[in-house]
């Protein structure tokens, strides 16, 4: 948890929740980014922040919906370079961390 203006917010450390290795694991070298669905937040703790761009969100293929069984994925899009960048599904990040 992180306090902000007096409020306690929820950290998720993706890289835990995926499995995969982290080259930052220590909070105070990260960032953490803050988001928001309907009035709920959740801080998503991160390694950097590499950059920003407007995106169109497609939803995942039908063929991939069904072997994959990654959780907390809505969707992708396709990045100006050709590769494809998935897109986290906050709400579900913000109702995982309420267990």
């Amino acid at each position: 948890m992180i306090m902000v203006r007096g409020q306690c917010y929820p950290i998720r450390r993706l890289h835990e929740r995926y499995g995969i290795r982290g080259d930052v694991t220590n909070i105070d070298e990260g960032v953490l980014i803050m988001a928001e669905q309907e009035d709920k937040y959740v801080c998503l703790f991160a390694d950097e922040l590499l950059g920003q761009q407007q995106v169109v969100v497609k939803s995942l293929p039908e063929y991939i919906k069904k072997i994959c069984t990654v959780k907390g994925i809505t969707g992708c899009t396709l990045l100006g370079d050709g590769s494809i960048s998935l897109i986290l599904d906050i709400s579900g990040l913000i109702n995982s961390t309420a267990r």
